[in-house]
């Protein structure tokens, strides 16, 4: 199924969901490559791969917003009670930060006098004159943003967890509340069953007696 239907995500939901990790996971690795000593050193310049990959989140996070907003949603994501406010914001506070951290870099970059490659395709120019108090700026905002994010992505995690394990808790119970009523039933059926069978042998008794 490509659309979201009222019970799950669609096929494009989903997607865009795992390719948004998969950059976000990228991106991180691109920035502690080189400082982690024993993985073997490359020629590939991990900044400009770094770069190229927030614009590319920053393109994913917009058409992935607009496909939110043309889908339903579906009916477990919803918020239906009090409870789950602060799972929500804490779900749209990650939108903002994966809008929010590519944005941020870009001006450092443009600031800075640096510029952006798309990994190789095209070239955003830089400012004709350096701003360092800009970049300075930006860069001190794309820090926290990105510190910031690693918090509210273990808030989701741990919300999920939560979820799961009273959505498991739920319908156990459901489940041992039907196996129950379902036992109740076949006992009462089968005192039923007794007491008819009972109650031919008393007639059968009183008709031979009669006779």
């Amino acid at each position: 199924m490509i659309l979201n239907s009222q019970s799950k995500y669609g096929a494009v939901a989903k997607f865009f969901h795992w390719l948004t990790a998969i950059i976000i996971v990228v991106m991180y690795g691109t920035i502690y490559y080189d400082q982690i000593p024993f993985l073997p050193k490359t020629d590939i310049n991990t900044m400009i791969f770094h770069k190229s990959s927030g614009l590319l989140l920053l393109t994913l996070a917009v058409i992935r917003f607009l496909w939110r907003l043309y889908n339903q949603v579906p009916y477990e994501d919803q918020m239906n009670d009090k409870k789950d406010l602060l799972a929500k914001v804490n779900f749209y506070m990650l939108y903002f930060f994966i809008f929010a951290m590519p944005l941020s870099g870009i001006f450092m970059s443009i600031f800075a006098g640096k510029g952006l490659s798309f990994y190789g395709l095209f070239s955003l120019s830089s400012l004709e004159y350096r701003n360092l108090n800009g970049a300075k700026l930006f860069h001190d905002i794309h820090v926290q943003l990105v510190y910031f994010f690693l918090f509210f992505l273990c808030l989701y995690f741990q919300f999920k967890f939560h979820s799961n394990c009273s959505g498991s808790s739920s319908s156990s119970s459901s489940s041992s509340s039907s196996s129950s009523s379902s036992s109740s039933s076949s006992s009462s059926s089968s005192s039923r069953r007794r007491n008819r069978s009972s109650n031919r042998s008393r007639s059968r008794s009183r008709s031979s007696s009669s006779s």
